[in-house]
Order: C-alpha cells, then structure tokens, then sequence
C-alpha cells in the first residue's frame, strides 16, 4: 500500500517500478481482501482509457462478467469522463464497491506483486 497520492497513471508507474502493477481484485476474496486492507479509498488497476465503456485490467485483460456485481449503485457513470477506478471503503456503513474516477485525481494506491 501506497500511502502518497499519486494520479492514475503515476501510480501505475510506481508499482511497475517496484516489481508490480496497480492490485487487479479479479474476484470476491480478492476484493474481500482489500476491503479490510485499508480505511480510505485508493487506486486499483482497472480502467476504460483505451476504449469507453469496455473496463479492463491493467495489464490489458478484460474485466470479465463477474465483475460486474462490485460497482457502486449507479457505476460506473463515466460523469466528465471518468475512466479509472477506485476501491472505495466505507467502514461506517461496512461497504465497499468500485467507482470510476477522473484519472488526474490525487489517490493512494494498492499495488501487487506475483512472485
């Protein structure tokens, strides 16, 4: 975990700098997972940059139809071209979900690293 806010795109180039990407939760343990990681919203490594509309991960694989089911109500709504993704964490209300975001936005971030 990342704890200085970084863009998008500053923050995918850190994790590749140390061995990693921006954290690809592909399915439920894994967004479990993150969601007890941290108190704050951060970056993961999803996006529609290259194409609106069609997410995909980081390192250029789709989303997948699973997916679908961890966006916040009403996301993503690309409200001004909102193409990155952040992992929100609500621990009041014990929720997380994902949220697209402008990509120029100042966020910590979670890498990952696979042996």
């Amino acid at each position: 975990m990342f704890h200085t806010p970084l863009t998008f795109t500053k923050a995918a180039e850190t994790c590749y700098r140390n061995g990693g990407t921006l954290a690809m939760p592909r399915d439920a343990l894994a967004n479990l997972l993150l969601s007890g990681a941290h108190r704050y919203n951060y970056w993961i490594g999803l996006h529609d940059q290259r194409r609106e509309g069609f997410f995909e991960w980081i390192d250029g694989t789709p989303l997948g139809a699973f997916m679908i089911t961890l966006w916040g109500s009403g996301q993503p709504d690309d409200r001004n071209h909102e193409n990155c993704v952040q992992f929100v964490h609500n621990p009041d209300r014990a929720e997380y979900f994902w949220n697209d975001l402008h990509c120029f936005r100042m966020l910590p971030f979670m890498c990952q690293v696979i042996p």
